[in-house]
């Protein structure tokens, strides 16, 4: 856990590489953490198999949690946690705030929202989806350079 802004609770030094970049390109403020912590049983919602998921940590509003699935290869996790780090990045900026999704909602640009079922439709993750892709090629690249 070389890097202070990412605590690395897996084996996987990947993962370490792609949140810490990642973090660098959307510009998230230092006193920002992420805690990378791995699934300890898969994670199913709805009608998907949930490979990552980022949420705020319940004890200090400048930690998140980042959580992956150990099962899904290097080569197609990478994209996924672009993903969740564009939904780390709505959170600090106070556009998404997902403290009440276990009542059901979440809190989109200051508007309560239904959360349950999952959707990509709703607009924090078309959001993500639409931005991922870039992110996801400049960290590749950056993390190639090293």
């Amino acid at each position: 856990m070389e890097n202070k802004r990412v605590e690395n609770y897996t084996r996987n030094t990947y993962y370490e590489q792609v949140v810490s970049a990642g973090l660098t390109f959307l510009n998230i403020p230092e006193k920002v953490r992420v805690q990378i912590k791995q699934f300890i049983n898969r994670l199913s919602t709805w009608d998907c198999q949930i490979a990552a998921l980022a949420q705020p940590c319940p004890y200090d509003e400048n930690i998140y949690e980042l959580y992956v699935d150990p099962a899904v290869p290097d080569m197609e996790i990478g994209e996924m946690l672009a993903h969740e780090l564009i939904h780390i990045e709505q959170m600090v900026n106070g556009r998404l705030d997902l403290r009440p999704a276990d009542k059901g909602f979440v809190i989109w640009e200051g508007k309560e929202r239904t959360a349950t079922p999952y959707s990509r439709n709703f607009p924090w993750e078309q959001e993500a989806y639409k931005r991922m892709g870039s992110l996801w090629r400049d960290i590749r690249k950056s993390i190639r350079k090293k």
